[in-house]
């Protein structure tokens, strides 16, 4: 750290009667330097912060989708099987004894209300 050196020169101006002007300088490079690389640091920090919350927030919306699309394949293969249980009902007029109880639910309510249950059509 350079030295902190004031330079001290008494002026005097010609047609003037005082005692002269003080005149104080100082350098202040090395502060100067001290706060660029600090505001530097700050801003590289809060980049630093704004791209990890946009990373987290992609990831969450991945990890949301990934799980949309899990429930989303699951609800497609239960009514995959009602479909087939209906067909299967439309030509035997039975269910197959092996038919899951929750399929059987399903398709019950297929045929009462023309879609799943809802709590309105449960209550009728």
């Amino acid at each position: 750290m350079p030295s902190r050196e004031k330079q001290c020169e008494p002026t005097k101006i010609p047609g003037i009667d005082c005692g002269g002007i003080l005149i104080l300088a100082e350098d202040i490079t090395h502060r100067k330097q001290m706060e660029d690389a600090l505001s530097e640091i700050s801003r590289k920090l809060i980049q630093s912060q704004e791209h990890s919350r946009e990373s987290r927030a992609r990831k969450a919306l991945r990890d949301g989708n990934r799980a949309r699309k899990f429930s989303l394949s699951a609800d497609l293969f239960l009514w995959r099987k009602i479909h087939i249980s209906l067909i299967s009902i439309r030509s035997t007029r039975t269910l197959r004894s092996e038919t899951p109880p929750q399929t059987r639910k399903k398709v019950a309510a297929c045929l009462l209300y023309g879609s799943e249950p809802t709590a309105a059509n449960s209550e009728n």
